[in-house]
């Protein structure tokens, strides 16, 4: 096994005992190459020492994040059931940041009498994504049917809406593809339904990935304008 290996192994083992919930774990509990990755955490501010203990110097998400870039292969399905709603929404957005988009959280809006609110817009030119977060357990065909449904509607209106949108992002783009994308807890059944791509949140990093070379197969809808801001 690689040195690089065994430093994710130990960080991942480390993730996992902060993630499920423990405050702070204790030196003598660990090897000499666990204390030697505890240490290099703390070099670089990611948790403090106080004695023999350690504690979490950032919240959940940033020390799932730091261990996914470093290459340590994370079950972030598990791990989102213990963190909160607000660190999940986080979560989300640090994992598009990864691939440079940027990201708001609850955007709300009131359009043709309808007032709603948008988990997540991420956005990269030309591409906005906007994101239907469901943390809930295992959805039935039914019901995301609907959720995609009810999504795709709310998309089609805010593509009506386009100026509001650009305000609310800061962004003047002359011309803009609109994405709607489900992001859910656990994997399902459907990975793409009426062109509406359905992502869990351990395939995300996956789908960032391939999502240039596959966007074509997805729901878009296309907004010619011009903007100042």
């Amino acid at each position: 096994m690689s040195s690089q290996s065994r430093y994710c192994k130990v960080l991942t083992k480390i993730v996992k005992l902060f993630i499920v919930g423990k405050d702070e774990l204790r030196e003598q509990k660990f090897s000499e190459h666990e204390r030697h990755v505890l240490e290099v955490l703390e070099s670089e501010g990611v948790i403090i020492r106080d004695g023999d203990t350690y504690r979490l110097n950032v919240p959940k998400y940033e020390l799932l994040i730091h261990a996914l870039r470093k290459g340590c292969f994370i079950d972030l399905e598990k791990s989102s059931k213990t963190i909160s709603w607000r660190d999940f929404e986080h979560l989300i957005k640090e994992i598009f940041r990864s691939f440079n988009f940027n990201s708001i959280c609850r955007l709300r809006f009131s359009l043709s009498g309808r007032a709603f609110e948008i988990d997540v817009m991420s956005y990269k030119k030309p591409t906005i994504m906007i994101i239907e977060a469901k943390r809930r357990k295992r959805i039935s065909t039914v019901e995301i049917k609907k959720i995609v449904n009810h999504h795709v509607s709310k998309v089609e209106l805010i593509s009506k809406n386009i100026d509001l949108v650009c305000r609310k992002l800061g962004i003047d783009w002359n011309y803009i593809e609109l994405m709607p994308l489900i992001l859910t807890l656990h994997k399902h059944e459907y990975k793409v339904l009426d062109g509406v791509p359905i992502v869990s949140i351990s395939q995300l990093f996956n789908f960032l990935q391939q999502f240039e070379e596959y966007k074509n197969c997805f729901k878009i809808i296309s907004v010619e304008r011009y903007c100042l801001i």
